[in-house]
């Protein structure tokens, strides 16, 4: 994301913030890869493959940093307020709807809870922006990348945070890492 193109958004979200709720970006979910993806029979089309099929970015309340689910991980990021990278996922509908209304963060798509999970990446640095995560998928282990735009606005009492919903095929960890290769960390998911 270009500075400018983050300073208009910043701005967009601010005055959003102000009028309404938290200010958020989706995107599209990419068709898996040939290659990045290919599952357990190589082809990308394989219901064993882990798959995004949605995601979305922006601005949550700071507050929503407390209804994150018990025991995610936190990578601490130095020179900034708050204690860093928190990341983890949504393992049920409760715990998602809690930290939705305390985050003020629009509601999601429906997500199949057998089969899918809703991972999360927060920064509690109440400043830069995260974009639309990602995922590389093979087959038992798939990887969630988060772009970090380093843009330094102070967001009074927001904080920025990037969503995905994955149907989970036959992977059984998820890897969390920003862009860049900078790994925050490992956590077991099962389908079923």
């Amino acid at each position: 994301m270009s500075t400018t193109r983050a300073l208009i958004q910043v701005m967009g979200c601010l005055l959003a913030v102000a009028a309404a709720s938290a200010c958020t970006r989706t995107a599209p979910a990419p068709p898996p890869t040939a290659g990045a993806s290919a599952g357990p029979s190589g082809n990308p089309g394989d219901p064993g493959v882990a798959v995004v099929t949605h995601a979305q970015a922006g601005l949550m309340k700071l507050d929503g940093v407390a209804a994150l689910p018990a025991g995610h991980g936190v990578q601490p990021h130095a020179g900034y307020p708050g204690k860093g990278y928190h990341y983890g996922v949504f393992r049920n509908p409760d715990e998602l709807a809690a930290f939705l209304r305390v985050a003020d963060v629009a509601t999601l798509p429906e997500v199949d809870w057998i089969r899918e999970v809703v991972a999360y990446v927060v920064l509690d640095a109440q400043t830069n922006a995260l974009d639309a995560p990602r995922l590389t998928a093979g087959a038992d282990r798939a990887t969630l990348t988060v772009t970090v735009d380093g843009i330094e606005p102070f967001y009074a009492d927001r904080t920025p945070f990037a969503l995905a919903v994955i149907r989970l095929g036959t992977i059984e960890q998820l890897t969390f890492q920003l862009d860049g290769g900078r790994e925050l960390g490992t956590i077991p998911v099962s389908s079923e």
